[in-house]
């Protein structure tokens, strides 16, 4: 079987795009297994993720669907830089055009293809940032923050990220029993100024760091805003690992109970297209 791809970037991370709305995917457990092989940087295309075109669910109003699949074959709820790049894939594909919506297990999303990269909307996050009783040892003081932008997400504020052993530090806070059995992302963030960040995440189902992290972004910029009390509009610019900035706007409620008006925004672009000799699942 040859498996039509495209290979996509968005600040950094990169995704490997399938078109499953009418070409054949292999289907049960095989798609993990297609997962794991085509995201091997050594023996296959390499890539932190594949997103999945589908069709749109009946009488949404949407434009399609996508699925997000980790390196690792499991499937997450959702991607904030991977939405960004489905767009561009979409878009490629005939699916959406200059702004388009669309679903995933995490809710609905809307992006725009914009001059020089994708903004997506986010649904309103509903929950405050809450400390999380973790037994992992810390090198450094101060809360673990976490909450669900879409994906769980841990946020630990530092005073030099550039220091911190994410390798190991991110793994075992990935894997602490506070986030079971689900695990989770976590973001180790330095404060620039008033509203810029610099973000380094260990990413769940990467199981490493990232060159960046969407949804990473977006749960650190509600966190600067929580510990900060502060209730926007807000624009905070996040400096990940990669180099490019990622601009996260967002509405925080005088309560603190709710984060609105969340957007995230970046490049994003096609890298290139392939052909995958496929010869699993049989």
């Amino acid at each position: 079987m040859e498996i039509r791809f495209c290979k996509l970037e968005a600040a950094g991370n990169d995704f490997i795009g399938l078109d499953g709305r009418e070409a054949p995917l292999p289907g049960g457990g095989h798609l993990p297994e297609l997962v794991r092989a085509l995201c091997d940087r050594h023996r296959g295309v390499g890539a932190d993720g594949v997103l999945l075109l589908a069709p749109p669910a009946r009488g949404k109003g949407q434009d399609f669907a996508m699925r997000y699949f980790n390196s690792d074959g499991s499937e997450g709820e959702m991607c904030g830089n991977g939405a960004r790049a489905m767009a561009v894939f979409a878009r490629e594909a005939g699916a959406g055009g200059a702004i388009m919506r669309f679903g995933t297990p995490a809710g609905e999303y809307e992006a725009e293809i914009l001059p020089a990269g994708v903004r997506v909307g986010f649904p309103a996050v509903r929950e405050a940032p809450r400390e999380m009783p973790v037994r992992t040892t810390l090198p450094f003081r101060g809360p673990v923050h976490f909450l669900t932008v879409g994906v769980p997400h841990a946020v630990l504020f530092v005073t030099d990220v550039a220091s911190v052993d994410v390798a190991n530090l991110g793994r075992a806070l990935r894997h602490d029993e506070a986030f079971a059995p689900a695990g989770t992302n976590v973001s180790f963030a330095q404060q620039q100024g008033d509203s810029e960040l610099l973000l380094r995440t260990y990413e769940r189902g990467v199981e490493a760091e990232t060159l960046a992290c969407g949804t990473g972004s977006v749960a650190a910029a509600c966190c600067l805003l929580h510990r900060e009390g502060r209730e926007g509009p807000a624009t905070v610019l996040i400096h990940p690992t990669g180099g490019d900035v990622l601009r996260t706007t967002l509405t925080r409620s005088p309560d603190g109970s709710v984060f609105r008006n969340i957007s995230l925004e970046g490049p994003a672009r096609l890298v290139f297209r392939g052909v995958y000799p496929w010869n699993g699942g049989r």
